[in-house]
C-alpha cells in the first residue's frame, strides 16, 4: 500500500496541472495515490510518519487526495484527503519540501480548503457537512461549524476574511460569521447539488455553481 504523493515538477513534460508560480517555487502539479477504504485510510493517518524533505515530494497522506490550495507568496500549501485529514506543507527554494502539520478532526473525506487571509488560520470542509478553523500555528481547532445536511464541496473566503461561503449536495449556499463564529444566512434556488462557491473581488456578491447547471 502507498501513501499519497504529490509531486511538483517544473518539467513540461510531466502530465501536471499548471499552477503558476508560488512565491518563485511552483510549476506544476501531479497529484496521485492508490484508492483505500474508510478503516484503511483511518490505519494509514495513525500509523503514517512524519515524512523528511525530499525534493519536491509531498508524501504523508493516507488516501486519494482530493483539493489543493496554495497560499500566494509564501510557498505554503494546503491539501485535503480521503484520509480524513488536512495537511500543511512549505516550499522551499531549493524546491524541497516538507509537511508542517496535520490537521486531524473531520469524520469523513476532506472536500476542500482555504487559507484565511490573516495567514493565521485556515478552513477545512468535509463529506460530513461540517467546516472546521483552524490555527495554522498550533494546530488547534477554534471553531466548528454546522448545518449542511449533506456533503461540502465548495469552500471560500471572503477577501475581508469575515464571512466564508460553503457549497453542499444539500442544494443551498451557507454563510458563515467568522468573526462571530456563527452561522449566518442560507442562500436557496439551485435544483441539485451544489459543487462550489465564490466571492465576488469586493465581496459583496457570493456566485455558485451546481448540477442544475
Amino acid at each position: 500500500m502507498r501513501a499519497a504523493r504529490l509531486m511538483l515538477s517544473g518539467s513540461a513534460g510531466v502530465a501536471a496541472a499548471a499552477l503558476g508560480a508560488v512565491g518563485g517555487l511552483l510549476a506544476g502539479l501531479l497529484v496521485s495515490a492508490d484508492p483505500l477504504s474508510a478503516e484503511g485510510a483511518k490505519k494509514a493517518r495513525r500509523e503514517r510518519p512524519a515524512p523528511t524533505a525530499n525534493a519536491g515530494n509531498l508524501v504523508g497522506h493516507g488516501g486519494p487526495v482530493r483539493t489543493i490550495v496554495a497560499e500566494a507568496g509564501t510557498g505554503r500549501l494546503l491539501t485535503g484527503s480521503f484520509d480524513y485529514t488536512m495537511m500543511l506543507w512549505q516550499l522551499a527554494e531549493d524546491g524541497s519540501a516538507r509537511r508542517v502539520r496535520r490537521f486531524d478532526d473531520h469524520d469523513s473525506a476532506v472536500s476542500a480548503v482555504a487559507f484565511h487571509p490573516d495567514g493565521r488560520h485556515a478552513l477545512s470542509a468535509s463529506d460530513d457537512g461540517m467546516h472546521h478553523l483552524w490555527d495554522l500555528d498550533s494546530g488547534g481547532k477554534v471553531a466548528l461549524f454546522r448545518g449542511h445536511t449533506a456533503r461540502i464541496l465548495g469552500l471560500a473566503i471572503d477577501p475581508s476574511g469575515r464571512w466564508a461561503a460553503t457549497a453542499s449536495w444539500d442544494r443551498t449556499v451557507r454563510l458563515w460569521d467568522l468573526e462571530g463564529r456563527r452561522a449566518s444566512h442560507v442562500l436557496e434556488g439551485h435544483t441539485g447539488p451544489v459543487n462550489s462557491v465564490a466571492f465576488s473581488g469586493d465581496g459583496k456578491r457570493v456566485v455558485s455553481a451546481g448540477y442544475d447547471g
